[in-house]
């Protein structure tokens, strides 16, 4: 955190950008994604999505289907609440 705002790196390449308090941020270990039983931290579901793929680029594209995105996130977690986790989620 800085006077002005903050300070975000990069996860892929570790450049860091300044962003001002007019802006929203959400920081990445606050996020999680709705089961039928707790939440999940997004980074929990990262490690399960880099194991299914051992390690490569998903099998799945953001401009796939709905039902395709639905169905591999099913693998992924079989127990996401898919009444409050959305297709535009899963991208």
């Amino acid at each position: 955190q800085t006077r002005g705002g903050f300070v975000a790196e990069s996860l892929i390449d570790k450049k860091r950008l300044s962003i001002g308090l007019q802006n929203n941020v959400s920081v990445l270990s606050e996020i999680a994604i709705y089961t039928l039983a707790e939440e999940v931290p997004l980074v929990e579901v990262f490690k399960k999505i880099k194991e299914k793929e051992n390690g490569n680029q998903t099998s799945v594209k953001p401009k796939d289907s709905k039902d395709k995105l639905e169905e591999y996130f099913f693998e992924v977690l079989p127990d996401y609440d898919e009444d409050r986790v959305y297709a535009s989620d899963i991208k």
